[in-house]
């Protein structure tokens, strides 16, 4: 932790809420840490509901301050416990299942502008979910396609809306900051949320103190008494936020969002282990629907290794040989001309082992999995071209149902198809209206280090980076290199609705 001069008006407290779940808050410490949040602030208070002594050892061995209570007390309680404890200027407010995503730069840029918009009484509250990698669930994203049914979440619109001001401009306005973006709603625009947050800590410690909520939390403490008793937790055990929902309601307060810093990972336990509950990966880009056109195999092994593909496609698992300015007609046409048993010939330059390699002569689509030496050609080709259809199928349906959808290609050749990837998305535009298709053109570069990665358009990014294997078995050299693969895709995450 740093240390702010006193009267610098500039000191932060980070207040943390945690109850059970160790390794979830553990992995969040860590992301806290490798984004240099815990650098900035002055002062970290965590207050562990139902405490044990493994809390406590995380407490100790982070130097956090450690408060809690051996019940499970609820929420509004250990909130209202970390507001009194805090000491500091600025409060910003985490639970522990919040993951920081952004690097060091970033999250102490846009916590500083963070705190200018509190200064200059801009907003009252300022919201750090990220904008676009912000996990699940997000509840109001059920209103996406007509935010105005749920009036009171329309700030929520920043989570899938390009420019809510424009969109909602009777509801919210934008400010810049340097380069960056913020969106600003009244508080009946925008609900009350725990999620991660940052406050003067003399506002919420108002809120607290006012005659009507010391009257509100007299009543709320006779509940803890019963409480003791009662041995069980009812509604009304939620004080604090009982507090700041009603002034929310009830004041003239300014909420402001920008591209935020943290993502929603709650972990789940899985046997003896634990395991990321998806969208797992941080990133600045979040999709209804992701996948593979190929060229290869690894595209889609790394997409459902990084938790951005659950289905499979008709592109998966084979080689597709199409150009670029060949790959829209399967689309329009629904696949009716591909992956016919009439079309699927032998290919000339055939593997030498068990397997045999056969393509689809009219897209140039190639089985490498599908067919063996020496089994009924036949009966083979029939249930390769019914699973490719079924693929297909699955593919056309989940397009026409989603509403951000990138495309990941990796390309064997050395060439950038900006204009041909330009004209294949108008073409999938046609036949796929209202639609935001994007396309991820990766390349491979033998020893290039790090990944670079560019935004050619809104629509059509390119990534390149050196896919020598990076595994010690041989047979996985097929997956060429999994760190920089893994590294890439972490920039994507999927929208669970």
């Amino acid at each position: 932790m740093k240390s702010t001069p006193r009267g610098s008006n500039e000191s932060l407290t980070i207040g943390i809420l945690s109850f059970g779940n160790q390794a979830t808050l553990e992995h969040s410490i860590h992301s806290w840490r490798e984004g240099g949040l815990l650098d900035f602030a002055d002062e970290i208070i965590v207050f562990f509901n139902a405490i044990t002594r493994q809390d406590k050892e995380i407490a100790r061995k982070n130097r956090f301050i450690c408060i809690g209570n051996s019940k499970n007390i609820g929420i509004g309680f250990g909130i209202e416990a970390l507001i009194n404890k805090a000491s500091c200027d600025y409060f910003l407010f985490l639970e522990n299942d919040w993951d920081l995503i952004e690097s060091r730069e970033t999250t102490l840029l846009r916590l500083r502008q963070a705190k200018e918009l509190l200064q200059e009484s801009v907003a009252n509250c300022i919201r750090l979910r990220h904008a676009r990698a912000f996990g699940s669930p997000l509840h109001s994203y059920q209103f996406r396609d007509n935010p105005l049914k749920s009036p009171e979440c329309l700030m929520d619109s920043v989570h899938y809306l390009e420019d809510p001001s424009k969109s909602l401009p009777n509801h919210i306005f934008k400010i810049q900051k340097l380069s960056e973006d913020w969106f600003v709603a009244d508080s009946a625009y925008a609900n009350y949320t725990n999620n991660p947050c940052l406050y003067k800590t003399s506002f919420l410690k108002q809120i607290l103190s006012s005659p009507r909520n010391a009257q509100l939390s007299i009543e709320a403490r006779k509940v803890v008494s019963a409480y003791a008793d009662a041995k069980k937790l009812k509604a009304e055990h939620i004080q604090f936020e009982s507090l700041i929902q009603h002034h929310w309601k009830n004041s003239e307060l300014r909420v402001a969002q920008g591209s935020g810093l943290f993502m929603h990972h709650p972990l789940a336990s899985s046997g003896s282990k634990s395991k990321l509950i998806k969208p797992l990966s941080p990133g600045t880009q979040a999709y209804d629907l992701i996948f593979s056109l190929g060229y290869g195999c690894s595209c889609s092994h790394h997409l459902r290794k990084s938790g951005l593909q659950g289905a499979s496609y008709p592109y998966d698992w084979v080689l597709n040989k199409q150009s670029i300015q060949a790959m829209a007609a399967p689309f329009l046409n629904n696949f009716r001309s591909n992956f016919c048993v009439e079309n699927i010939v032998p290919l000339q330059d055939n593997h030498p082992k068990s397997s045999i390699h056969y393509i689809d002569k009219i897209t140039n689509v190639v089985s490498v999995h599908d067919f063996s030496k020496n089994a009924d050609f036949k009966s083979e080709c029939i249930e390769f071209t019914s699973k490719q259809k079924r693929r297909a199928n699955r593919l056309i349906k989940e397009i026409e149902a989603k509403e951000k959808i990138l495309i990941v290609y990796e390309d064997p050749s050395n060439r950038f198809y900006s204009i041909e990837f330009s004209q294949l998305l108008e073409k999938l535009d046609k036949r796929f209206p209202g639609k935001q298709i994007n396309i991820l053109h990766i390349q491979y570069r033998n020893g290039f280090t790090g990944i670079k990665f560019e935004i050619i358009s809104p629509r059509i990014f390119h990534a390149s980076f050196d896919n020598s294997p990076d595994q010690v078995d041989p047979k996985d050299s097929w997956t060429g290199n999994s760190e920089n693969w893994s590294e890439l895709l972490s920039r994507f995450s999927l929208l669970l609705v």
